[in-house]
């Protein structure tokens, strides 16, 4: 995860392999690196970027608010991410298509080989 050092206690980050934030998305974060933290949590972070005059995003379907950078090149990411995200099924879609997939398989009709007289 890139990001830029700060002693405000937060840093601006950029996923790149999360299970929390979307990657190529600028974010904010609590800089793990002071000790002690100035902040409990990411979410006090935010916060306190947002009173130092950091916009981030909010009321954008789909995305949390108060947690992404609102900038232009920022919003095409995240509403790229939806995109990606509401094409690719889920998993449980996914099992559904499988099964009937096999389903459909053992309910085919075998062909038989044909009789002597079908020759």
């Amino acid at each position: 995860m890139a990001q830029m050092n700060s002693d405000k206690g937060y840093v601006i980050a950029l996923a790149e392999d999360s299970d929390f934030y979307i990657a190529g998305a600028l974010h904010i974060e609590r800089d793990d690196s002071l000790i002690p933290w100035k902040f409990s949590d990411d979410v006090e972070a935010a916060k306190a970027a947002e009173q130092d005059g950091i916009k981030l995003v909010y009321g954008m379907d789909g995305i949390e608010d108060g947690v992404y950078l609102d900038t232009p090149d920022n919003r095409r990411v995240l509403e790229n991410a939806l995109l990606e995200k509401s094409h690719k099924p889920s998993i449980l879609e996914t099992m559904k298509q499988y099964h009937e997939k096999i389903a459909a398989e053992s309910r085919s009709p075998e062909r038989t080989r044909p009789t002597s007289r079908e020759r």
